[in-house]
């Protein structure tokens, strides 16, 4: 009598390689989602910090007769009122300085974020430009 010894089904050794594909195309997957996951913060606080940027330019818009003719001296109490509300984001104003208004300067809003290993600098800078307006424009 002949006998078939031809094996049906797989066997342990196929199985355990389709483990180890798997489960090197999972952790591929997971460090792909854990870097789109640092970019999607980074960029939701880039645009956190324009909106503080811009912030604080309408704030200093909202005040630019003032500003101009005097009645609101640039001072560091005056520049801590267009701090974010988040301490998380610095801003800096370059070329305002305590004691002298100028109607062009830009705002740098810069934040931390560790996680990022790209060497780039986590900052937005925004151009600032007013008008000159006449003596009492606000009455």
């Amino acid at each position: 009598m002949k006998t078939n010894n031809a094996q049906l089904g797989f066997s342990l050794i196929e199985v355990l390689i389709t483990l180890l594909v798997s489960t090197i195309a999972l952790l591929a997957l997971a460090g792909a989602q854990l870097k789109t996951l640092q970019f999607a913060t980074n960029s939701f606080m880039y645009t956190a910090s324009i909106i503080h940027g811009n912030n604080a330019i309408e704030r200093v818009w909202s005040k630019i007769c003032e500003l101009q003719d005097g009645r609101q001296a640039v001072d560091t109490t005056f520049l801590d009122t267009l701090k974010p509300a988040n301490s998380a984001y610095t801003i800096t104003y370059n070329g305002l300085a305590v004691g002298a208004f100028n109607t062009d300067f830009t705002v740098e809003v810069t934040w931390l974020d560790e996680r990022m290993t790209d060497g780039l600098d986590n900052k937005v800078s925004l151009n600032a430009a007013y008008p000159t307006l006449e003596a009492g424009c606000n009455g």
